[in-house]
């Protein structure tokens, strides 16, 4: 019993200094006001206390100006050490050359912003994030149109896309095709390119892309349709390209027979169709196995057409001066390889400048402040363990001897004290 009371008592004993090492406010604050580094002020009555430095007090910084520059150390940085006052003197400047380099790269972000027309109309952090950033350079717009080919045209006509840029002018066409519903249509079509398959027949449709397969044509009528397209459409704002022969019949079009069979299977059962449209349809699928029934959804006889557009002129408004610049992006690029360049040239001299100014910062230092260092030695190319074959005294007398003839040259450059004796020991 007696060793379990005084078991109890011990384990009680010991959560009470376990409870009395805990965190406690009064400590914290007690620690704070007697560690943290403080200012010395004077009160209403005269008396001086110690106060805590304030956010508006010197601590110093790396003046970029010569005659601007202040030796002085501040009474902060001789608190808070050295090293912590060049820590956030640097961080200070930095803050200055980044600010200082965003100036520089205004006409950059304004020229970025005006790339792309979407740039007007955006609406979350994200799209100013794009619409500010490099790639918003290289991004395009795109031209998409649709034909019916149920449409009935009035021959020598032919069933005819036209594809038209909102701004900028034609480049590459990115698909061609027959959709698979009447749901797919252009405001659509990109949306998850990746499965364009889901979107449009698989053997009825041409990614130019791809230059292994011809999609939608026949070899023969890949070819033309690519050189009518460059010839005519590449480099436009605007562009009408001949898709079938007269009346819609496909049979102009260089088609592959299968996707011609396709649209006219469609086309009969459209609700665009035409009574003689119908017959004329219908002796053209006589060949080809009639007609079919009508697919349940009765999908219209679409096809799509895609291509990119770009934009080569950049139009940069200035609201404030009501003017507006424009500028090919090819001129302009070339100003910003030299903004690039001259930011890339200032933040190396940056580089060396700030080490220049903290070696002179901690010299300065060193000569205002009391430190640890003014009272140290640091003694160099020490004999190895056993040079004096375990002697002791023999190293004594060669530090001793040579300590003697150091202090006493030094004492003849700076004081012109010859003979000054020394009375210390090495222990």
């Amino acid at each position: 019993m007696d060793a379990s009371a005084n078991r109890s008592e011990a384990e009680m004993a010991k959560s009470k200094r376990e409870a009395n090492d805990q965190l406690s406010y009064s400590r914290l604050v007690n620690y704070y006001n007697t560690q943290h580094p403080m200012k010395t002020v004077k009160d209403s009555e005269g008396q001086a206390k110690s106060v805590p430095f304030g956010i508006c007090d010197t601590l110093g910084g790396h003046d970029f100006w010569c005659c601007c520059r202040s030796e002085e150390v501040s009474d902060m940085s001789k608190e808070i050490g050295v090293g912590a006052t060049l820590f956030l003197m640097s961080t200070k400047s930095l803050a200055v050359l980044f600010f200082f380099l965003t100036l520089i790269n205004i006409p950059v972000y304004m020229f970025y912003f005006a790339s792309h027309p979407a740039s007007q109309s955006l609406s979350t952090p994200q799209d100013y994030f794009n619409a500010l950033s490099l790639g918003n350079i290289g991004s395009g717009d795109y031209a998409c149109a649709a034909v019916n080919w149920a449409v009935p045209v009035v021959a020598p006509a032919v069933q005819e896309i036209t594809l038209a840029c909102a701004t900028g002018t034609l480049t590459d066409v990115k698909y061609l095709g027959v959709p698979k519903s009447d749901k797919v249509t252009c405001k659509n079509l990109l949306v998850n390119t990746l499965h364009i398959k889901e979107k449009l027949e698989d053997e009825c449709y041409t990614d130019f892309d791809d230059v292994r397969a011809h999609g939608i044509h026949s070899a023969k009528g890949h070819s033309d349709f690519v050189k009518f397209y460059a010839d005519n459409c590449l480099g436009k704002a605007s562009c009408t390209i001949p898709l079938g022969g007269p009346k819609g019949i496909a049979k102009n079009a260089g088609l592959k027979p299968e996707c011609q069979t396709l649209l006219e299977q469609r086309w009969y059962h459209s609700a665009s169709a035409s009574p003689a449209d119908k017959a004329t349809v219908k002796a053209a699928l006589a060949s080809k196995g009639g007609v079919k029934d009508a697919p349940v959804d009765k999908v219209e006889p679409w096809m799509l057409a895609m291509t990119q557009c770009r934009q080569e002129m950049v139009t940069i408004d200035v609201t404030q001066l009501n003017k507006s610049l424009q500028v090919e992006k090819a001129d302009f690029g070339i100003v910003v390889v030299f903004i690039d360049f001259l930011c890339v040239f200032i933040f190396i001299f940056f580089t060396f400048f700030l080490e220049k100014r903290q070696r002179e910062y901690a010299n300065n230092f060193e000569e205002q402040t009391i430190t640890m260092s003014d009272f140290t030695l640091e003694l160099a190319n020490l004999p190895r363990d056993g040079y004096f074959n375990g002697k002791e005294q023999v190293l004594r007398t060669m530090l001793w001897d040579h300590l003697e003839h150091v202090m006493d040259d030094q004492h003849k450059v700076d004081h012109n004290d010859e003979g000054r004796s020394i009375n210390c020991d090495i222990i």
